[in-house]
């Protein structure tokens, strides 16, 4: 379906933002169009497997 494919969009712009820049999360989730950080926090942990948080900080082990 359509949606998945704008989530899928979403997300991996988020996880553009949370691996490149310094961004608070909810900022981050603003820029990626969602409106409530609790929702974008749960999505994010239901189609990645991990929270924004956690995919951070796995980031910045290889830098």
């Amino acid at each position: 379906p359509v949606i998945n494919d704008i989530i899928l969009n979403r997300l991996g712009y988020a996880s553009y933002l949370l691996k490149n820049t310094s961004y608070a999360i909810s900022h981050i989730s603003g820029i990626c169009g969602y409106e409530n950080d609790v929702h974008f926090m749960r999505q994010f942990k239901k189609f990645v497997g991990i929270t924004p948080s956690e995919y951070r900080e796995k980031s910045d082990v290889g830098q």
